[in-house]
């Protein structure tokens, strides 16, 4: 017998999210348990991910917090929403114009993304989409943020592709929920995407097994037809041979 420990997530054998311990008998089909193993651990690394996909990246303080990055020039407002995330049990991140505040959401990747409407070297819209454009950034929901309450400014946020739109003065409670709904939707989406993924694949497996069955079964009937094939020849070439030797016999005989 033997004891496999294999590893599983996170960074590999270096920073594994878990280990995965095999007592092994009678291994005598060392190809079909290493199959069998890569199977089992590739089954674990995929719910593991499933589970913990929003808190990827995350270490340290931050690890299984949901990280906020709030791109604003005011220092005070910075400082206020820094206060009540931190309360609420968020990671916080700040910049205090648009290029920085680029330039560390692709570092960071954060899980929200808080944007002032109003910038001195570029609107908040401009930022917005520049962001829609990143690959690493295009669906990390944007809460814009405005002292602007008139309609025409919600609607051109909502339509560059902000997910939601918060009016200055707010409160504590009602950024911090729409933070946390912003959250659940992107996570109810990649949980989707996740579902839709495994079913292509299931469905991809599904057709290659027909397939697979197909081919078992035309090779069966070609090697079926070649046996009746080589018993036909041979039965009839016994059969001439007994009818010559009974010819022979006959003439013998008579």
């Amino acid at each position: 017998c033997a004891l496999a420990a294999v590893p599983f997530g996170g960074g590999g054998s270096r920073d594994p999210r878990g280990l995965a311990l095999f007592m092994l008998r009678n291994t005598e089909h060392v190809a079909s348990l290493a199959a069998l193993l890569e199977l089992a651990v590739h089954k674990l690394s995929q719910a593991l991910l499933r589970d913990t996909a929003p808190s990827q990246g995350q270490s340290g303080p931050e690890a299984g917090k949901t990280r906020v990055l709030l791109v604003d020039d005011e220092a005070l407002l910075v400082a206020h929403v820094r206060r009540i995330l931190e309360r609420a049990g968020f990671a916080f991140h700040a910049a205090h114009n648009a290029r920085e505040g680029f330039k560390l959401a692709t570092a960071i990747q954060p899980d929200v993304i808080l944007i002032d409407k109003v910038m001195p070297d570029m609107d908040g819209i401009g930022l917005l989409r520049m962001m829609r454009r990143n690959e690493l950034l295009s669906t990390v929901p944007v809460i814009m943020l405005s002292g602007q309450a008139d309609e025409a400014a919600r609607v051109a946020a909502l339509g560059e592709g902000a997910d939601d739109f918060v009016v200055k003065p707010f409160s504590s409670k009602d950024l911090v929920a729409r933070i946390e709904a912003n959250v659940r939707l992107v996570r109810l989406r990649r949980d989707a995407v996740w579902r839709q993924g495994e079913l292509l694949r299931l469905r991809q497996s599904q057709q290659e097994l027909r397939t697979l069955l197909d081919t078992v079964q035309r090779v069966r009937d070609d090697e079926r037809r070649m046996l009746a094939r080589e018993v036909h020849d041979q039965l009839g070439q016994i059969l001439t041979a007994a009818k010559i030797d009974l010819r022979l016999l006959q003439h013998r005989v008579s």
